[in-house]
């Protein structure tokens, strides 16, 4: 049986990780409301597209730098996991 503390820390990862993803979803759909208001209007203005441009940019370096933890996160849960059918 994996001890507890195990089980804690792997969950505490986990939930941390689903937190950031949240987070970084919810930075997407701000980024999505300003897309659609500039639809909205007739052009964006090139300092508009520039902003937009900018905030994606900035949503994919950190969902890229977040999915190494994730992943550690899942071989860690699953190594728990693993332990607890032996």
């Amino acid at each position: 049986m994996a001890d507890q503390n195990d089980w804690y820390r792997v969950l505490s990862i986990a939930r941390s990780n689903a937190a950031n993803d949240l987070v970084i979803s919810n930075k997407i759909l701000e980024i999505s409301d300003v897309i659609l208001r500039m639809r909205e209007k007739d052009t964006p203005s090139e300092d508009e597209i520039l902003e937009v441009s900018n905030r994606l940019v900035e949503v994919a370096m950190e969902m890229a730098d977040k999915s190494k933890d994730m992943n550690f996160a899942i071989t860690k849960l699953m190594g728990v996991i693993g332990q607890e059918k032996t």
